[in-house]
């Protein structure tokens, strides 16, 4: 699942341009709105402007979660398509398409409902004893509230 952490690190990296354009948005404006001659109606373009960079940066933050995940794929893909104009947009937007729609493993995971879901074969997630030598459901070793010492052998 390489290519899922790879593209929600784009995904981050995307979120820190697009705030720090926000707030470069914000900064211009500032000098740019404190000279006389300047317009009324430049404030609110200016504010909008850089609220909107600054919330397509939490989307963007948030779609990096969801991918990592194995979600969000079509969050994932509006928000690339989006951003197609930008500078790193074709890029963000080529392989976003390519992780989401077309490369089979990642595909299957999509598809499957994410990294958590439940196999398809029916079988459960883990065995009763998790695979950790007698371990039961509690995890490693079970559950420490029916004991008076916890894990590291000292009270709970």
């Amino acid at each position: 699942m390489k290519h899922l952490n790879y593209l929600a690190t784009v995904y981050k990296v995307m979120t820190a341009l697009a705030v720090l354009g926000g707030l470069i948005v914000f900064g211009v404006g500032a000098i740019v709105m404190d000279q006389p001659e300047a317009e009324p109606w430049s404030i609110p373009v200016v504010i909008g402007a850089g609220l909107m960079s600054i919330g397509i940066g939490g989307l963007f933050f948030h779609a990096a979660g969801k991918v990592a995940g194995g979600e969000g794929r079509v969050l994932a893909t509006v928000l690339a398509v989006l951003q197609v104009g930008n500078c790193p947009g074709i890029l963000v937007a080529g392989y976003t398409v390519w992780v989401c729609w077309i490369n089979e493993e990642t595909k299957a995971v999509f598809e499957a409902g994410g990294l958590g879901a439940a196999p398809t074969t029916g079988a459960p997630l883990s065995s009763p004893t998790d695979g950790f030598g007698g371990a039961g459901p509690g995890g490693l070793g079970g559950s420490t509230r029916d004991e008076p010492n916890g894990p590291l052998g000292g009270p709970t």
